[in-house]
């Protein structure tokens, strides 16, 4: 990252502790508001998060943050009305908003697998999808799950590590929680896709695997002739 020595030189605990002055009144500069902020961090989630010259964020210094610092104080924030798109954080250095990274620590137990249906997913070595390092192999469909990145401030599933900083993006694969809704009467199948049976009993029921049947994912709840279709359940029973 391209920060200045004395900007460098003022990190703190959670980022940087930045001193100096700023804009008293914020200026409007091609529709954003760029005004103070304070006691505002940046999350990156140690992530090489690409750096802007511009609030608008059009130029890339191709510069990144550095990897080994995850928390990062903000000195000024771009707005479109309430919504902030950009982060400054020092010598016009910005940040996209949306870049912003927060990191689980060890598997979340709401998930069992990243389940890749037998695809070449793209392999990354950042959770942002900057830098394509590989694919997973086709002829393996689960994968144990490492961490999970959220977007900054939120719950909305970015990437999934699975090891060894490789990480397939979200909206790659499906992830398969560890357990879920399902309804009476939903039908059952065996691996083939042979209707067997139906969900006797409305329960959040315990999930032990995936497949693919006909192209479309199914998840065990028992034995080999236990099976349902994924999209049929859900997390919260409604």
């Amino acid at each position: 990252m391209k920060l200045s020595k004395r900007f460098m030189g003022l990190f703190v605990a959670l980022g940087a502790l930045i001193i100096g002055t700023q804009p008293v009144n914020a200026a409007v500069e091609n529709d954003l508001t760029i005004q103070p902020a304070t006691n505002i961090i940046f999350s990156s989630g140690n992530q090489p998060t690409p750096i802007y010259s511009d609030p608008e964020t059009n130029v890339a210094t191709k510069q990144h943050l550095n990897t080994g610092i995850s928390e990062w104080k903000v000195i000024r924030e771009a707005r479109i009305q309430d919504h902030i798109v950009a982060q400054d954080l020092g010598d016009n250095q910005w940040v996209k908003t949306a870049d912003g990274v927060n990191l689980s620590l060890g598997q979340p137990t709401r998930f069992l697998e990243v389940f890749s249906a037998a695809k070449p997913v793209p392999i990354y070595s950042d959770a942002l999808g900057l830098n394509k390092i590989g694919e997973l192999n086709p002829s393996i469909s689960e994968w144990r799950i490492l961490r999970v990145a959220y977007g900054s401030g939120t719950y909305s599933t970015r990437a999934i590590e699975l090891g060894q900083n490789q990480w397939v993006l979200f909206k790659d694969v499906t992830l398969i929680n560890d357990s879920y809704y399902f309804k009476a009467g939903e039908p059952l199948y065996d691996r083939l896709g042979h209707t067997i049976g139906a969900i006797t009993a409305t329960m959040n029921y315990k999930i032990f695997g995936a497949l693919t049947i006909n192209g479309e994912t199914y998840v065990k709840l028992g034995t080999n002739n236990q099976w349902v279709k994924y999209r049929s359940g859900s997390l919260f029973l409604s």
